[in-house]
């Protein structure tokens, strides 16, 4: 019978696993989930940055050492600083997760592992989950249909297959209490050890995880306590000495399991985030009420969403009892009390989640307490993680309302139909928030083999520094930790919840500027001290964050300097060899197209001292008055490009005058403006920059006579034509922010549907104009018939008001006509839709009037 139990188990399991996450089973070895919704014109795209990979890089080094190929424990293919000995970090590897990767790894590599362990989990939990309830409800079947929202469930499939090792871990959550349950209601001392076991053992897959359950462990024990009471009717007839065998070997493990986790905290307390998250912090991944029970399947805050097939259930049954208890009728009350008991779990549970985000609780005040009072929770930065635990509370009182329909319905055969009508409404109502979108793996990667060949022919190691460089936490890494797999190539970046703050200091502040292209002997003398002799540049993995410029200014600074040498270009990622000369070099920075920037400053936020803030309709300016009034950009860093300068709208008469605050020859600069009502832009070059390294500025001036209104101010680079009516200027795609990858002969930007994102794939923040009435065109190729709707090209202020969009579609012209009247940039951007492969060769400004 138990076997037949366990298969049966299995089939339902998959049977849901695979009809709800279609089209996993047909890319099985191709692919591995990366959401759980689907991404926009298709749901298999390649290589998409995510705690899938990162995940799958950490399962990945249990099965390279079982196979020879890395020392276990040896964490040495990320924050590499040239010691691999400092990176010997003992621990779990998510044991046992990890072996079922690994077996799997062996049979088809990293794709199978993945998959295969995924279902495996979502097996266990079901089968766990079952076993569980089987014990509050006498009914197999009962217990069949209660279990399925633990492989049902919006958080569940959230966690699993976004990568999280908390979907992973919820498979203790159900054992747990199974083991108190036991150990509690039959007296078993197995029970106590097997929740004590793996109490100790959980957080060796997800902390957060063995948190919560390590918080709800009393709670479910009092409600074990609970049965027994309606069991026994009445306390008096529980041997509570019988108790302290089958429970201490829980009290053990707990025990363990608090001193394991004390050691787990010490080591993060050279980390940044040693004091915990802020609460501003824990407000940006708090979730509100409304997820509970929101029927849009891609709103955010369904990840806590309870369901409202299930609540009605819930509802009905409990209807149901108080009418039983109100007759009074035999154990009713006794069945209220407890269903009622478990719905106080679900609920708790529930407001939990919202973490700061609590209902009328506007000062926090909850959250706050929550905190002080069980200080871990200060490192709780995403509270729906407590959901973790609902299941098992949420099947229980599932399995007592089936119990309670059945009685109601008495024949077996109407009981089998309740049943399948509430499985049904389960597979429906949470099902519709499955669909999921496969990340396809590269088998190689151009650039990566490159480095990896070269170091292997040079005598060098295979080490390298991706491009661009992040702080350490940013998902984008977790690319640079895939392709690290391929070839065992070292990396200075990585990719942790938890970074070092050596590592900050002595890797991200001090090689950071090379994300913008500024490369002195310096920088890559030291980078060869960590033993770095490559550098890999993902350019389509550069938002407007990492640099002011495109990443066409930093691929163009990489392939000007006499001491990097290109071994690979392979679609976006390109790999560098750093040389070992020190001969002095000069580097022209001389842009060969235009630099559009990402930087704006609105003068009414930066206006200081007698400034008037003035309002004409949806424009606003600021007027200064000599000598008082000024403006302030704050400092920030730059480096040497030629041709840049600062342009601010302005009109009036008179002389803008100021400084950069660098103490560079130059510093000072004097603007005459002569313009009177009609607004332009004032060009206000930067000085003369010392060589190959950055400089601070901090542009503040002043108008010194007259009086100036100004508006907007950003920075430029590179030749730029101030138009006149009836003139046309067409700029290259490299000189915007994009997606895909670029054609180091044409210049053109390449997007590929099965690569890129269907989002904004190609912008420039900011372009800054005359005001006037334009036509801008995106002049492109599409390789698809003519007819096909590519996406949707928009123009609009800078500042985001007055949006015009035009549908692209292939065969026909692109264009946007715009009508300016504020003295505002332009902002220009084509969102992408993945329908077809495209090329976009440049984009042009026509002034019409």
């Amino acid at each position: 019978m138990k076997s037949r139990f366990i298969l049966l188990s299995l089939v339902i399991s998959m049977a849901v696993y695979f009809t709800l996450t279609w089209p996993l089973g047909a890319l099985f070895h191709e692919g591995i989930p990366s959401s759980n919704r689907p991404e926009q014109g298709g749901v298999a795209r390649y290589v998409i940055p995510g705690d899938h990979l990162q995940l799958a890089y950490q399962l990945w080094l249990l099965a390279d050492s079982l196979k020879g190929g890395t020392p276990l424990f040896y964490h040495v293919y990320e924050f590499n600083q040239g010691d691999d000995e400092a990176l010997y970090y003992p621990g779990s590897y998510y044991f046992p997760f990890g072996l079922v990767f690994a077996a799997g790894h062996a049979l088809g590599g990293t794709v199978i592992g993945w998959n295969l362990m995924l279902c495996l989990t979502v097996w266990w939990i079901y089968l766990s989950t079952w076993y569980l309830i089987r014990r509050f409800t006498r009914s197999r079947m009962t217990a069949a249909v209660a279990a399925l929202p633990s492989i049902l469930l919006p958080y569940f499939h959230v966690s699993l297959l976004g990568g999280s090792p908390t979907g992973l871990g919820m498979l203790w959550v159900p054992l747990i209490f199974l083991g108190v349950d036991v150990a509690i209601r039959d007296r078993r001392i197995w029970g106590g050890v097997l929740a004590g076991t793996l109490i100790f053992i959980s957080p060796w897959s997800d902390l957060h995880v063995f948190f919560f359950v390590f918080l709800a462990t009393p709670v479910w024990i009092l409600m074990s306590l609970a049965f027994t009471k309606a069991e026994t009717k009445g306390f008096g007839r529980i041997k509570w000495r019988e108790l302290i065998r089958p429970l201490s070997p829980l009290a053990v493990g707990m025990v363990l399991a608090a001193l394991q986790t004390s050691f787990i905290k010490a080591s993060l307390d050279d980390t940044l985030q040693s004091e915990g998250r802020s609460l501003r912090e824990s407000l940006g991944y708090a979730l509100r009420a409304r997820g509970w029970f929101d029927p849009a399947p891609d709103n955010h805050d369904n990840i806590i969403y309870i369901g409202i097939w299930v609540a009605i259930i819930l509802a009905a049954g409990l209807v149901f009892l108080i009418a039983d208890a109100w007759r009074r009728q035999p154990h009713a009350r006794r069945r209220l009390a407890l269903f009622t008991m478990i719905l106080a779990a679900i609920s708790g549970i529930a407001i939990l989640a919202l973490g700061p985000n609590t209902p009328f609780d506007s000062n926090h005040t909850l959250w706050t307490t929550l905190r002080t009072l069980i200080p871990p929770y200060r490192m709780i930065r995403q509270p729906a993680k407590i959901y973790c635990l609902l299941t098992p509370f949420l099947g229980i009182a599932l399995a007592m309302v089936i119990d309670r329909f059945g009685q109601a319905v008495l024949r077996r055969g109407w009981v089998v139909v309740v049943s399948l009508v509430i499985a049904a409404g389960c597979l429906v109502d949470y099902g519709r928030r499955l669909d999921p979108t496969i990340c396809l793996l590269d088998a190689e990667q151009g650039a990566y083999r490159a480095v990896a060949r070269d170091a292997a022919q040079s005598g060098r190691e295979n080490r390298a520094l991706a491009l661009p460089l992040w702080p350490g936490d940013s998902h984008w890494n977790s690319i640079t930790e895939y392709y690290a797999t391929l070839y065992r190539t070292r990396m200075l970046n990585g990719y942790s919840p938890a970074v070092s703050r050596q590592y900050f200091t002595n890797v991200f502040e001090r090689f950071e500027a090379i994300n913008m292209g500024v490369v002195s002997e310096d920088t890559l003398d030291g980078l060869l001290a960590m033993k770095i002799g490559y550098l890999i540049v993902h350019e389509d993995a550069f938002p407007k964050k990492v640099s002011p410029f495109p990443v066409s200014q930093t691929l163009r600074e990489l392939l000007r300097h006499p001491r990097l040498q290109l071994l690979a270009q392979d679609k976006a990622v390109w790999s560098f060899k750093i040389a070992t000369n020190h001969e002095p070099s000069t580097i022209n920075h001389e842009p060969s197209t235009t630099l559009f920037t990402a930087w704006q400053w609105d003068a009414c936020n930066v206006a200081r001292g007698a400034a008037t803030v003035i309002r004409e309709g949806s424009n606003s300016f600021v007027r200064l008055t000599a000598p008082e009034g000024r403006v302030e950009l704050g400092a920030r860093t730059l480096y040497p490009v030629e041709g840049l300068r600062y342009v601010a709208s302005v009109r009036g008469a008179g002389v803008l005058g100021g400084s950069f605050g660098t103490g560079l020859p130059g510093n000072g600069f004097r603007v005459a403006v002569t313009s009177g009502a009609d607004w332009v832009w004032a060009e206000i070059p930067v000085p003369v920059m010392p060589p190959n390294r950055q400089t601070w500025l901090a542009p503040a001036f002043t108008n010194v006579a007259g009086t100036v209104d100004i508006s907007m101010i950003t920075l430029l680079a590179g030749p730029w034509q101030w138009q006149k009516a009836g003139e046309t200027q067409s700029v290259s795609a490299a000189a915007f922010f994009r997606s895909g990858y670029s054609d180091r002969a044409s210049g053109d930007i390449r997007l590929e549907a099965v690569r890129v994102q269907a989002d904004v794939a190609f912008y420039a923040p900011i372009v800054p104009v005359l005001p006037g009435r334009y036509r801008i065109a995106l002049n492109y190729a599409a390789d698809c018939p003519d007819g096909t709707k590519l996406g949707e090209w928009s123009v609009s202020r800078s500042d985001g008001q007055s949006r015009h969009t035009a549908t692209v579609v292939s065969g026909q012209p692109a264009t946007v006509d715009y009508q300016l009247t504020a003295p505002c940039p332009l902002s220009v951007e084509f969102q992408y839709n993945r329908k077809a492969d495209m090329v976009i060769r440049s984009v042009s400004f026509t002034r019409v009037d």
